[in-house]
């Protein structure tokens, strides 16, 4: 048995039902394909787990989803997924319904997922209700170590324009986690781009999306035709230890 588990990050992807939907000029089937194809060539052995954290979807249609279970299944590897700004829950639970999980436990580890999509909103916002169970699962758990996923980010960014387009209640979220030891992480997609950032103790880590990258600490909305798609890599390793990394994968304004 290996020392550590991994485990693999996607975010925005954008998809649609056919294969020739465009988001910012990207082709976001051949994108992710691309993507995934570098995946695979990556990583000869297991991968234990794929986190999608939200916007999967660009026209909420579940063939917009089943073209992504289409893109995951060769790799013969459980998924999990969350919903963005841009996705339904109920059109994702409906096409794979074991993908929707609020908690996944692996060994000495639990990866908690929560939806912070805000109904009509690019912002999120976490309900009372996913704070209470946040909260509980923390306090039964304090011996696991831990990390959250969401779509939104709980944190000021670099772009101002971002800013007021990131989770609501962040304030209440942080003073949550700040009390739990055992929260290794913090995982999300939205910003379409790479960062790290502390919260407190806690490092939340952003992954580039699979199509269009937006470019870091700028003003305004601008597209950063220089950045590849790209995935996170997590090592979960059996004595508390995260290791992680973004792999670029595929420029589409290259050619």
């Amino acid at each position: 048995m290996n020392q550590f588990l991994r485990i693999i990050q996607l975010s925005d992807t954008h998809l649609f039902a056919t294969d020739c939907g465009q988001v910012h000029g990207v082709n976001t089937h051949a994108s992710l394909s691309a993507t995934i194809k570098h995946l695979q060539n990556r990583f000869t052995d297991a991968i234990d787990a794929i986190v999608i954290t939200g916007d999967i979807s660009q026209d909420e249609t579940p063939a917009s989803y089943q073209r992504l279970i289409n893109h995951l299944t060769p790799l013969a590897t459980p998924f999990y997924w969350l919903p963005g700004n841009h996705d339904i829950l109920e059109v994702m639970t409906k096409a794979c319904p074991q993908a929707v999980i609020q908690c996944v436990e692996m060994r000495q580890w639990q990866l908690l997922m929560l939806d912070s999509k805000s109904s009509g909103e690019v912002s999120g916002r976490l309900t009372d209700q996913t704070l209470s169970w946040l909260k509980s699962r923390l306090s039964e758990t304090e011996s696991k170590n831990t990390i959250i996923a969401m779509h939104h980010h709980p944190y000021k960014t670099g772009s101002k324009w971002m800013n007021h387009l990131g989770l609501q209640n962040a304030f209440q979220f942080q003073e949550i986690i700040s009390d739990y030891s055992n929260i290794k992480a913090v995982i999300h997609g939205h910003i379409h781009q790479q960062a790290e950032v502390f919260v407190g103790n806690i490092p939340c880590f952003a992954t580039p999306s699979t199509c269009a990258q937006f470019k870091a600490n700028s003003p305004d909305f601008q597209i950063d035709h220089s950045q590849a798609t790209g995935y996170r890599i997590l090592e979960l390793h059996n004595n508390g230890r995260l290791e992680t990394s973004i792999v670029r994968a595929y420029n589409h304004y290259d050619g």
